[in-house]
């Protein structure tokens, strides 16, 4: 009878029981949120994939506001792309045996004086590396400086590797970049560019290669992100474009409360089965970017007028320079090999323009969608502009009806004095007309002397000419009343004493109401 309970609780999945599958315990190390469990995201998940399979040219920015899965979807790939990979035994720099992407000064060295070739050193499998850029880190420890400690003890120049030489080949995950420091972010545009970190310390020259898997994330408003660091990378895309509905929130949750990291066993086996099948996933993800690594090794197929394509596209979008056309490139080769193909189709150049150049667009063709700009909402496209909004006056208190028939009194007295000095306004532009005929009101020409056609403008900015006041300005715009107008400045009375100027919102902070 109580094991019918105990079995009946399980399939409930109210209580952990140790009837739970023996495989979890299988778990040594402490694991990261599946990717296949995350709600949504499909366009991040594919550009990850994208970059997993050629990360020498493919980077990855996600933006996004608190809470919008930018760490977890960057923490994931650690369980896709493949687990280990193979270096020279004992080497810090993770330095492949073929010696694909160069090897650091050290083993440079070393060959020289040994006399021996890279392929006849031993090597050895390691896990691959996911190392995180801490957001307090200094330069030294970013790229490596002398360890002073054992080069005292050993009596000769030691180098201590940093981050970065732990990062090759492995993956560089970059949490708010728009908060690192500049000189840090200096380093980080080199490395993008150049594929190698070069290092002069005390005397010390080295150089070893970093070509890692690059994700970054950051947060917009905790402040912007540098242009030309975000231009380095090929993909920018945003991870609150599309906001979730209440079906796909509950899942989220459901997810999330259910998954226990680590070694441990789940809480339910409703969720120690949905690990395991987001382990199976997992696996097949990692199979599927080994075999599109190696299908791009043997070569991916794109023909000119594919490329062609890729750079009317830039030019019609606007783009600077011509990074867009080359990531996009490398973007469309990378989903032909990840969909097992040695030729590129349309539509991995429809992705490709949608990765790479849309994101760097400065003019929108009249013929696109603004709908399909809405669904993508990139780190490095231009935010709309925002009209704002015209702040109102704060509301006047009630006051007693002796100061309103002051005010109308006072009102009566200014109305009188006005018609007097605006006739007095006018025959004092007549005579100014008379003595200054060359002074005039100079009109600005509204037509540009380039061609207007071409010049895009967004039609918000077209609300401010609303507001702008057309007036008299200048050494003529007197003061023709001490009693009322907007305060210029502080002036000393003059003849008879006149009233103090003092605002109605001051009046009514000050005074009594009167009821």
């Amino acid at each position: 009878m109580g094991s019918s309970t105990a079995d009946q609780a399980n399939r409930s999945g109210m209580v952990a029981t140790p009837n739970v599958p023996t495989r979890s315990t299988n778990r040594l190390d402490p694991r990261p949120f599946p990717i296949s469990m995350i709600v949504d995201h499909e366009e991040i998940k594919r550009s990850l994939l994208l970059a997993a399979v050629n990360p020498r040219s493919i980077g990855v920015l996600i933006s996004g506001g608190r809470g919008t899965c930018k760490s977890v979807l960057a923490r994931s790939m650690q369980k896709v792309v493949p687990s280990h990979i193979r270096r020279i035994l004992n080497n810090e720099y993770n330095i492949d045996p073929d010696g694909k992407d160069g090897i650091d000064s050290f083993l440079a060295q070393s060959l020289q004086s040994r006399s021996v070739k890279l392929n006849d050193l031993e090597t050895e499998l390691v896990r691959t590396p996911f190392v995180q850029i801490p957001l307090g880190v200094t330069e030294d420890s970013l790229i490596g400086t002398v360890d002073l400690e054992r080069s005292l003890d050993a009596g000769t120049t030691i180098f201590s590797p940093g981050l970065l030489a732990r990062a090759h080949r492995g993956i560089l995950y970059v949490d708010e970049i728009n908060l690192l420091d500049d000189e840090v972010a200096d380093v980080l545009l080199k490395v993008l560019s150049d594929g190698y970190v070069a290092v002069e310390r005390e005397g010390l020259s080295v150089r070893y290669p970093c070509r890692p898997l690059i994700i970054a994330t950051y947060n917009p408003e905790e402040g912007e992100l540098r242009e030309h660091l975000l231009d380095r990378f090929a993909i920018g895309l945003s991870a609150d474009s599309t906001p979730l509905s209440v079906s796909e929130r509950v899942t989220a949750v459901d997810h999330v409360i259910g998954f226990s990291g680590g070694s441990q066993i789940q809480s339910t086996l409703f969720a120690e089965e949905n690990l395991h099948h987001a382990e199976l996933e997992e696996q097949s993800l990692r199979t599927k970017i080994e075999m599109a690594r190696l299908q791009l090794k043997e070569g991916v197929r794109i023909s000119s007028k594919q490329i062609q394509y890729l750079c009317e596209e830039a030019t019609r979008y606007g783009c600077e320079g011509q990074r867009a056309e080359i990531f996009a490139t490398e973007i469309a080769k990378a989903s032909a090999a990840l969909d097992g193909r040695s030729t590129v189709n349309s539509n991995d150049l429809q992705s490709a323009a949608f990765l790479a150049i849309l994101p760097r667009a400065t003019v929108i063709p009249d013929d696109v969608n603004e709908d399909l700009l809405d669904q993508n909402v990139s780190a490095t496209y231009p935010d709309k502009i925002e009209v704002p909004k015209i702040m109102e006056p704060p509301p006047m208190e009630t006051r007693g009806e002796d100061y309103d028939d002051q005010d109308n009194s006072e009102d009566d007295d200014i109305e009188a004095e006005e018609k007097i000095e605006n006739q007095k306004d006018e025959e004092d532009e007549e005579n100014q007309s008379d003595l200054d005929p060359e002074e005039e009101v100079v009109e600005i020409p509204e037509v540009f002397m380039s061609g207007v056609a071409n010049v895009k403008v967004d039609p918000q900015l077209l609300k401010f000419s609303k507001w702008t006041r057309r007036g008299k300005g200048g050494r003529r715009a007197k003061i023709f009343s001490l009693l009322r107008g907007r305060f210029v400045k502080s002036i000393f009375p003059k003849g008879k004493k006149g009233k103090l100027a003092v605002g109605e919102y001051i009046l009514g902070t000050i005074l009594p109401v009167h009821t």
